[in-house]
């Protein structure tokens, strides 16, 4: 498969998306009474941005907050404090279904393509509704757009007037990125796109979102907990743990030469065909489980389990930070320096 083509640093005033200091709390309760005993943190403090045409791939542990922060930028779930910009409109608080521009050109793909589709409607009635909606498309013209889109995905014309229970697990998600694209999009969110479909259906979806990207100039925020996947789909990597960001950086630097602790053992969870990997043991096996979101370590969320912490990091969270270039940003008192490949 072709690799993406890096691109350079997004400049907040320039990005497409802009999400700042970003947090999601859930109440804890506890007792007869359910009174709020704390809180847990899904996301706590998270930035990026996604510049016109860039795909931002999102990675890391189930559970560390990827899908809350998706939920999250398209208006299913309201955060806790931080802000979302989308060119240069603050969408934090914004009731979506009241600003027709914002659901046009910000949509969303859901990672199961069984549930994200209603089992009622036919597939023309489910890519129709959009357009119904927003655009008041009715008779030729409303069918001549539905086939126009199905096509761009890879489905027939007699597909349309079929049930979603009658297409396998590819061509479902294939019609939830056709309804994602009815309205012309400049941003959509691909949430675990391909986790739940078989691994050569995977390379077709993500040929198509590739073609799509080209074709369309469309941006994404890619999330996968599927390294190689957000290799092969990303311009640049942000890598979460706890409901933090941990590491940005650009898809080359951050697989040659990851500097966070963290992303340095998810690398070396990948699967290798290279014997002498296997026999001088250079995975790292990462000690315990991840910490509860509802009970975070003091410091450093990942200093429990990192293998070079020191004192210091049990005391002091470390800020996200540029690291040698602004184009790599690390959460890391001691970050690394060695490649993989030299150690």
């Amino acid at each position: 498969m072709a690799q993406a083509q890096p691109t350079e640093t997004v400049h907040p005033a320039q990005a497409l998306l802009r999400v700042e200091n970003l947090r999601k709390y859930y109440p804890k309760r506890s007792g007869l009474l359910q009174r709020v005993t704390g809180a847990v943190k899904a996301v706590d403090g998270v930035d990026f941005t996604i510049g016109e045409g860039e795909t931002l791939g999102l990675v890391g542990e189930s559970g560390c907050g990827k899908s809350t922060i998706s939920s999250m930028i398209v208006g299913l779930n309201s955060p806790t404090g931080g802000s979302i910009h989308f060119d240069g409109l603050d969408i934090t608080n914004l009731k979506r279904q009241h600003n027709g521009k914002l659901c046009r050109e910000l949509q969303i793909v859901f990672q199961d393509p069984y549930s994200s589709l209603n089992p009622r409607m036919t597939i023309f009635e489910t890519v129709a509704e959009p357009l119904v909606i927003h655009e008041g498309l009715a008779g030729t013209a409303l069918r001549d757009r539905v086939m126009t889109l199905l096509a761009q995905v890879g489905l027939r014309d007699e597909h349309a007037g079929r049930y979603p229970s009658q297409f396998s697990g590819g061509q479902r998600q294939r019609i939830g990125i056709a309804r994602a694209l009815a309205l012309n999009p400049r941003l959509i969110v691909l949430d675990e796109p391909v986790s739940a479909l078989d691994v050569s259906i995977q390379a077709q979806i993500l040929n198509l979102l590739k073609k799509l990207q080209r074709d369309l100039g469309l941006s994404y925020l890619f999330i996968s907990h599927n390294l190689s996947v957000v290799r092969y789909m990303a311009t640049r990597i942000a890598v979460m743990y706890l409901g933090r960001i941990v590491e940005v950086a650009d898809r080359e630097t951050l697989f040659a030469q990851p500097a966070h602790p963290y992303t340095r053992a998810l690398l070396s969870s990948i699967p290798s065909d290279d014997p002498f990997v296997r026999v001088l043991g250079d995975r790292i096996k990462l000690a315990g489980d991840a910490p509860s979101p509802a009970a975070p370590p003091p410091g450093c969320p990942f200093h429990v389990r990192c293998f070079q912490a020191q004192p210091n990091c049990a005391v002091q969270v470390p800020d996200l930070t540029p690291r040698g270039t602004p184009a790599r940003e690390v959460a890391c008192h001691y970050p690394l320096t060695v490649s993989p490949k030299q150690q």
